[in-house]
């Protein structure tokens, strides 16, 4: 499966992120979120802390590739499961869509005409404590905001 985003994109967008943080007074420990007791990663997760605790607030996982089925559920699990009431998951939506346009493959034909249904077939259980969105890498690069950046929903 073909890759959309760098390496080096993917660290520009942790870096971003861990700036954001910073900027809204949120921690951020700066790398992979590792929940032990559960055996799984999450991409960034931003928390605030009360008496030595860390409180999630802010998930996030950054796809480089095209997200399967899979991996959709995946990520989307990894954020519900850290507890956190804002999830996003990064991706090179509008790249995706462009190579589904003019190239056809199977991956990106099925990531423009399945990829958002799966999502929310995905997510449903969780909204009633996490709101999950998708962002697009290329908007949040140039504009440096989440919120101008998400695609859906």
């Amino acid at each position: 499966m073909p890759q959309y985003l760098t390496k080096a994109g993917e660290e520009q967008i942790r870096k971003m992120l861990d700036c954001l943080a910073g900027k809204f007074k949120l921690s951020s420990s700066r790398k992979e979120s590792y929940f032990r007791n559960m055996g799984y990663y999450l991409d960034r997760l931003w928390y605030i802390m009360i008496e030595s605790e860390e409180i999630p607030l802010v998930a996030f996982e950054i796809e480089k590739g095209i997200p399967s089925n899979e991996r959709i559920r995946k990520d989307i699990f990894n954020i519900a499961l850290s507890r956190a009431p804002k999830g996003y998951l990064i991706t090179a939506h509008k790249k995706i869509l462009a190579s589904a346009q003019h190239n056809g493959g199977t991956w990106e034909t099925w990531y423009r005409d399945h990829f958002f249904e799966a999502f929310d077939n995905y997510r449903k259980p969780f909204v009633s404590w996490c709101d999950i969105q998708v962002v697009d890498a290329d908007m949040f690069l140039s504009s440096g905001s989440l919120r101008k950046s998400v695609v859906y929903p």
